[in-house]
């Protein structure tokens, strides 16, 4: 059994050495990287677009061109991580000593972790306001109306799970996973022709494509959306952002904290963010 975890970059960054753990560049055509780097333009590939697809052309890639039995992916920034000591607060794991901290899931872990399961998954934690308001809001009524009429054209068991999921106050986010890659490839099948289809209907309306990450937020939606449609069972594992970030994510140091208890209340005064 072959495994591989992929770490999807758009530029060239420090990266942790974890045997099994790959980089895979995104949007790379025209630009230059490392050696060690895989390229999401190589192959059969949508690397071109990935300003609004974002990961998701790593995705694509991995499906079109990947043959590992196994696959993850996770960012430059953000890894699923096993939890040394457990302290909660507002939905997150907090860290103040080396006795609280977190380790980068190897190989080993992912496949303990995934016994008894179909896909280890990233879950937002539980807002004020169900998922179909925040990704109306976020997405705008022209993306959303129209993700909303294709939906409508899929069998009924995609039309239910949309509509269930819609209710709910989280989801599956950041199209982070890992679990067989028949399974993968079985949901590449079915969302790639969905957004290819939103993006169209764009295009012809604007003469332009989306550009600013609309797409790869409608899939982190319509993962949910297939995973509970086909009835696969799904492990939600903690994930930490090791970036200078607004800290948003299930784990956090004590400096990322203070940057949190400041940063969310503002992003409740100025929009929802998806994450």
């Amino acid at each position: 059994m072959e495994s591989k975890i992929f770490i999807i970059a758009h530029k060239e960054c420090e990266l942790p050495e974890i045997e099994g753990y790959v980089p895979l560049a995104v949007g790379s055509v025209g630009k230059e990287f490392p050696d060690n780097y895989l390229r999401d333009d190589k192959g059969d590939n949508i690397s071109g677009k990935n300003d609004s697809y974002c990961e998701l052309t790593g995705l694509y890639w991995l499906w079109k061109n990947c043959s590992k039995d196994y696959i993850g992916l996770v960012h430059y920034r953000r890894y699923f991580v096993k939890i040394k000591k457990t302290v909660r607060f507002m939905g997150r794991y907090l860290f103040f000593s080396k006795k609280h901290k977190y380790s980068i899931l190897d190989i080993d872990g992912f496949e303990d972790l995934l016994d008894g399961f179909d896909i280890i998954v990233k879950e937002s934690n539980e807002r004020k306001i169900d998922n179909g308001t925040l990704f109306s809001k976020l997405l705008g009524d022209e993306i959303w109306q129209a993700l909303c009429a294709r939906i409508s054209q899929e069998e009924n068991k995609y039309r239910a799970s949309f509509d269930s999921l819609c209710k709910k106050y989280k989801h599956i986010n950041c199209n982070m996973f890992y679990g067989r890659k028949e399974i993968i490839d079985e949901y590449s099948k079915w969302v790639f022709p969905i957004l290819e289809s939103i993006d169209d209907m764009h295009v012809k309306k604007h003469k332009e494509r989306y550009h600013k990450r609309e797409l790869g937020y409608v899939a982190e939606l319509l993962f949910g959306v297939w995973i509970e449609a086909e009835c696969l069972s799904y492990r939600c594992v903690p994930v930490a952002n090791t970036g200078d970030s607004y800290a948003m994510d299930g784990v956090l140091n004590f400096p990322q904290l203070i940057r949190f208890l400041i940063i969310k209340p503002l992003n409740h005064l100025l929009g929802w963010h998806l994450r």
